[in-house]
């Protein structure tokens, strides 16, 4: 196994870890937050949350590509790939503007779509590292 197949396993279980992490416990508690405070937390949520996903995931999407098109062309990396380019589809296209929308509104109904939209994140890590693990690790 190549020293880029590590990094991007590694990456990408982080992310795994942490979004099941966001996606159970964090995100849920956005609806506890006090609606007329909710756009602060978020806020902060954001700015948070930035120092600990940016690198990750940026170092994943980097070795994604590298390992797909120099390294290991094969139909799992492609699948595997296919699987991170709507992680990031999913992030920019509907978490993203969640987000920016309760800085602003911090209304309830759009919290409640974070935790529902985000399973599609949820999902494909979950699904990306048990590939990875099964096909390159094991």
């Amino acid at each position: 196994m190549s020293i880029w197949i590590l990094v991007h396993f590694t990456a990408t279980a982080y992310m795994t870890g942490l979004i099941w992490f966001v996606q159970v416990v964090h995100y849920p508690l956005f609806l506890k937050v006090p609606e007329e405070v909710r756009p602060a937390y978020c806020n902060d949520h954001i700015q948070a949350t930035n120092l600990v996903v940016i690198i990750p995931m940026l170092i994943e999407l980097t070795t994604g590509i590298w390992i797909t098109y120099q390294e290991a062309p094969s139909l799992i990396w492609i699948i595997n790939f296919v699987l991170l380019v709507g992680i990031w589809l999913s992030t920019f296209i509907l978490q993203v503007p969640l987000h920016n929308r309760l800085t602003v509104s911090g209304k309830g109904i759009d919290a409640k779509k974070l935790v529902r939209t985000n399973w599609v994140r949820t999902v494909l890590w979950t699904l990306r590292t048990a590939l990875l693990f099964y096909f390159e690790l094991s």
